[in-house]
């Protein structure tokens, strides 16, 4: 009988090479006592992100859903691909791949027995096993990424929200004071008014408003993101050249980046993206983040 099995060059077949296990780990940010938070469940290791290993004909979300489900009680959450983290000593019980997944869940959405992890500079206060701190890290940048896209309020307890909760919630996900004035003209075309208003937290009475679709956001013959972030020359004198951890600064000479189209994040999109954070809406970080007495 034939051999139909496939084979290489020097006659090799797959089963032949030697083959790591592949694992997927879940990065669950969350919003809780006004600070970013990571979902955390207990391991031989210690505290660890949700994850499991890959079973026989299954796909990496699939895998990803159960991991959430039997690890986290946690359903029907939406969530994406962060990168694979392949290191060859990433993991002491042998040569393990773990594909690392992201995703953002209101506090409403867990139990109340749900374990969170505070996070301090894009890492978690409290050391996770393997590299988990580093997934969580890549998951708090592209988190940082996509707000600076698109306006998206999922982390806020209700769908209407003043522009002072809203701007509250970009302080605490890109750690930073961002200017008032600045931020409304910058997301207000991105929101609608519901005609309603809200004196939560006392003062005066505060518009609410909520999120318009993307396609009702973005202009189809600009790269996906909102103009408050849109790039600005590295060599303004007025930048200080602090960058957020993990960011590397550009090649020398490199100040517009007008040619980056959307779809996927490019590395020098990211650079670019955080040192605009910081030029036009971050005050300086000595400050802190202030209570502010008008509601917009």
């Amino acid at each position: 009988m034939q051999d139909m099995t496939w084979r290489d060059r020097e006659g090799n077949a797959l089963t032949d090479y030697p083959r790591p296990s592949v694992a997927v780990d879940v990065a669950v940010l969350t919003l809780r006592d006004n600070r970013l938070h990571v979902v955390a469940v207990h391991s031989e290791r210690g505290l660890a992100l949700p994850g499991t290993f890959l079973r026989p004909g299954e796909r990496l979300s699939d895998a990803a859903d159960r991991a959430l489900e039997t690890k986290a009680a946690i359903v029907d959450l939406v969530f994406h691909q962060l990168r694979l983290f392949d290191a060859p000593d990433r993991d002491d019980r042998g040569w393990v791949l773990s594909m690392a997944h992201s995703a953002v869940a209101p506090v409403r959405s867990l139990t109340t027995t749900t374990e969170c992890v505070p996070i301090d500079s894009a890492r978690p206060v409290s050391p996770l096993a393997f590299d988990h701190d580093d997934m969580v890290t890549e998951a708090v940048l592209d988190l940082r990424e996509r707000y600076a896209r698109e306006i998206d309020p999922a982390l806020l307890p209700n769908e209407t929200f003043t522009l002072l909760q809203l701007r509250e919630l970009y302080e605490i996900v890109f750690d930073r004071s961002l200017t008032k004035d600045t931020f409304r003209r910058h997301v207000i075309g991105a929101l609608e008014g519901t005609g309603t208003t809200s004196t939560a937290g006392g003062g005066r009475p505060a518009e609410l408003y909520r999120r318009l679709l993307r396609k009702e956001v973005i202009q189809p013959h600009l790269p996906v993101r909102l103009p408050c972030y849109d790039f600005v020359p590295i060599a303004d004198p007025t930048f200080d050249g602090s960058l957020p951890q993990g960011v590397r600064p550009p090649a020398s000479g490199v100040t517009d980046f007008h040619d980056v189209t959307g779809g996927v994040y490019k590395a020098r999109e990211r650079i670019h993206r955080s040192v605009a954070d910081l030029r036009l809406l971050a005050t300086p970080t000595s400050r802190g983040r202030v209570a502010d007495p008008d509601p917009n």
